[in-house]
């Protein structure tokens, strides 16, 4: 294993593969086709991290709830900058609490295969929880 600023990284015998990506957003549009399109709701999302450094963006398809008001939300975002490029495949569920206002609180999990490219690292894999 080789530590690296965000966490460990799991050093893998595909470092440096460069299909990764694809095979990310393959998985990505695999999950969000099970469900009926007209079932589903799209959106975007952005904002900064501070270790790394990076600015990330990605979007997310919400199911119908599945039971209650929890909602299967698989997500996808790419992060850029410190020299370190992360895309990760998110396959969260989220909680939607109960509100009067238009909008609401949240909790949401699961689990989420990162892909980190180093400049000069090559490829690593890591499978957190979040």
């Amino acid at each position: 294993m080789t530590h690296f600023r965000q966490g460990t990284m799991i050093r893998s015998a595909f470092s440096g593969a460069r299909w990764a990506p694809s095979a990310v957003a393959a998985a990505f549009i695999f999950l969000v086709s099970s469900a009926p399109v007209a079932a589903q709701s799209v959106g975007i999302r952005a904002g900064v991290s501070v270790d790394p450094e990076q600015f990330y963006f990605g979007a997310h398809v919400q199911t119908p709830p599945l039971v209650d008001r929890l909602h299967f939300r698989p997500n996808v975002e790419i992060g850029v900058g410190d020299d370190t490029t992360i895309t990760a495949l998110n396959v969260e569920f989220a909680y939607h609490f109960r509100s009067p206002e238009a909008w609401n609180v949240y909790a949401g999990a699961g689990p989420a295969l990162n892909v980190i490219h180093r400049s000069g690292d090559g490829v690593g894999y890591a499978f957190r929880w979040r």
